[in-house]
């Protein structure tokens, strides 16, 4: 019950990109309205960390004010959007989830900001994320069940999306940050090719595999949105037919058996019955992955641990020491082998358009038994690959569960391709 109430609360949320461009909700209607959802849950939930009723209504007024005139700006031109609080912005705060930058005011947004405004896109606030997108406790609740985790960073993002808040939200990911929460929480998420989105203006802890993300309600708002922003070179030829495959990994064993059990049952009542074996490589991919971010880190939060260690979480003082520790040797065999990794996953793809596999190795666990798994988003976030995970599958206890598919670098279109087609099947399957 909790589940369809909150799949109900996401219809509004969408209502704007549900209709064409010229029959559609003011934008200025549909802020408010979310505005006014957030000062009735957001006590509760705890999603987003900085709100400015005044610019975002400004600027819904002039995107509509676009629309009057028969001069939008894009397809989104007018769609509320909400922004992680560790990607900068002018009109709002940006402090990174950490006491040390409390009160910190940019003085320009960030390039992926830019771009979305460029497009139209409303800016309705900045959400929630553990400090410097770190695996430590946020207050952010998950409203799918309050009492389970949303894991981490992206988690503010999550529940507003989940709880109808806000129909679309740009993140970060370095491994699980956005994958992982959208699991949870029961909604979308699109990881782009690695690079293909610019990391000027965030906190990107280890550019080498730090990813722009987003998360939405709908599929139609992520492939729009793709369509959009990707540079024009990159692959978006659509085949309504992608092949696809299975695939597991060596990290397969860390997915419970019921998870498991229901995962095998959609590829079967989806017709992919064909499985791609990872090279055996990427069983150094989580050492390897690990030691890019420590190395990354010890550079990258520098300032932070010298002035102030103690106001770190303990997690990312124990990363920023072991790449401290890390010789120069090591970061490059790591960063090397991400590359042989990708290229090698493409050989085993060769007849493969899409991988599909779990985004997570179960549901949400209880928030007391900490924030969950990110293992198997790692992977394809080290090689840089692009990922779609879809809100496909629930556990007995009717919690969501994330599939996710995967492509080769530069051929983001096809992951939609693919979702396109799962869902329809999802769909007719429930009928």
């Amino acid at each position: 019950m909790r589940a369809d109430k909150t799949a109900h609360s996401r219809s509004r949320a969408n209502e704007l990109t549900a209709e064409p461009v010229e029959n559609r909700t003011s934008s200025v209607t549909l802020c408010e309205s979310l505005l006014d959802r957030i000062a009735d849950r957001d006590a509760e939930l705890r999603a987003w960390a900085h709100l400015n009723r005044d610019a975002t209504l400004r600027d819904a007024s002039a995107a509509d004010a676009r629309r009057a005139r028969g001069q939008v700006l894009s397809p989104l031109d007018g769609m509320p959007i909400g922004i992680k609080d560790n990607i900068d912005t002018t009109d709002f705060p940006t402090e990174m989830g950490s006491p040390i930058h409390v009160g910190r005011r940019p003085t320009a947004d960030a390039e992926i900001v830019r771009r979305l405004k460029a497009l139209g896109l409303v800016v309705l606030g900045k959400t929630v994320t553990t400090p410097f997108g770190m695996n430590a406790p946020a207050p952010t609740r998950n409203p799918v069940e309050p009492e389970h985790t949303l894991g981490a960073s992206s988690v503010g993002s999550a529940a507003a999306v989940a709880a109808g808040m806000v129909p679309l939200t740009v993140n970060t990911q370095n491994t699980s940050s956005t994958t992982r929460p959208a699991s949870y929480a029961g909604v979308l998420a699109w990881k782009p090719t690695h690079g293909t989105l610019p990391l000027e203006g965030t906190l990107a802890l280890s550019p080498p595999v730090t990813h722009i993300a987003f998360m939405a309600g709908a599929l139609d708002d992520l492939e729009r949105l793709a369509r959009l922003l990707l540079p024009a070179e990159t692959n978006l030829s659509r085949s309504d037919q992608p092949s696809m495959a299975v695939v597991k990994g060596p990290w397969w064993h860390r997915a419970d058996a019921e998870t498991v059990a229901r995962f095998d049952a959609f590829a079967f009542d989806s017709g992919i019955s064909r499985e791609v074996a990872v090279p055996p490589a990427f069983e150094d991919a989580l050492e390897a992955h690990s030691a890019v971010i420590a190395g990354d880190m010890a550079v990258t939060l520098a300032h932070e641990y010298a002035m102030h260690r103690d106001l770190l979480p303990e997690d990312a003082v124990s990363w920023i020491e072991q790449g401290r520790a890390m010789t120069a040797t090591q970061y490059v065999t790591a960063l090397r082998l991400r590359d042989t990794l990708s290229d090698r996953l493409a050989l085993a793809m060769d007849e493969t358009d899409v991988l599909i596999t779990l985004a997570t190795p179960g549901p949400a666990p209880p928030t007391s038994d900490g924030l969950g798994d990110g293992t198997f988003s790692m992977p394809w976030t080290f090689c840089g690959l692009p990922t779609l995970s879809l809100p496909l599958l629930r556990s007995r206890r009717g919690l969501p569960i994330g599939i996710q598919l995967v492509a080769r670098r530069h051929c983001d279109q096809v992951v939609f391709a693919a979702a396109c087609r799962l869902m329809a099947g999802a769909h007719l399957a429930k009928r």
